[in-house]
């Protein structure tokens, strides 16, 4: 009887340390780089989150992540030359609005979220591009846009330091952009022709891991 409690006690201490070998890091928080190259430029956070805590072979690989994105930009504009020096407007054009991004990752190794992965993401973003021209009113225009996208990708999450991570991440997106526009005078807004936008989707993101 004394050798089947210890072989039990054995085998459980064993499978617990198994189970804490494949322990890693539950959360990152990280600031997206690249976002601030995109056009608009935008600033915001991420949070990844593991689906449990590595101690499972089904879903240890598996990890969500939302981006919280606040648009906020302007383009310069070039209005006109005076003995051959350009005229430039800094504020002409600005950006005000917000983007949500959801994502679905699928590490490769059992160190994540360290390491290659998979992921399938999705976007909506709602801005407003503003044009004031100082020389003519009748030239501006505010413009509404909303943009869902759908895309696929890959990347390569790592360690810089103990708690510092690095994502590094491509993928191809295809958005749906839905615009209205008020030129000068009019109250309401007109609704313009729908379009598709795809191409290719960069990203940069910066974080902490814990």
């Amino acid at each position: 009887m004394n050798i089947v409690r210890i072989t039990v006690l054995i085998l459980f201490f064993s499978w617990n340390l198994s189970a804490q070998s494949f322990f890693v890091k539950r959360n990152i928080v990280s600031v997206p780089m690249y976002a601030i190259f995109e056009e608009p430029s935008s600033f915001g956070l991420s949070y990844e989150r593991m689906l449990d805590k590595g101690q499972s072979l089904s879903t240890a690989q598996f990890a969500s992540k939302l981006t919280l994105l606040k648009i906020s930009d302007q383009d310069e504009w070039v209005y006109g030359k005076f003995e051959n020096v350009s005229l430039i407007d800094e504020d002409a054009y600005q950006y005000t609005g917000y983007s949500v991004r959801p994502e679905m990752k699928y590490y490769f190794g059992w160190n994540a979220p360290f390491g290659f992965y998979f992921n399938l993401f999705a976007s909506f973003t709602h801005y407003i591009e503003s044009f004031l021209d100082i020389n003519d009113n009748f030239n501006n225009y505010n413009k509404r846009s909303n943009r869902i996208g759908r895309g696929i990708g890959g990347g390569f999450q790592f360690k810089i330091r103990k708690v510092i991570a690095l994502d590094l991440a491509a993928g191809y997106i295809i958005e749906d952009v839905n615009s209205s526009q008020q030129n000068y005078g009019e109250i309401e807004f007109t609704d313009l022709k729908a379009l598709k936008d795809d191409g290719l989707k960069l990203n940069i993101n910066l974080g902490v891991s814990f």
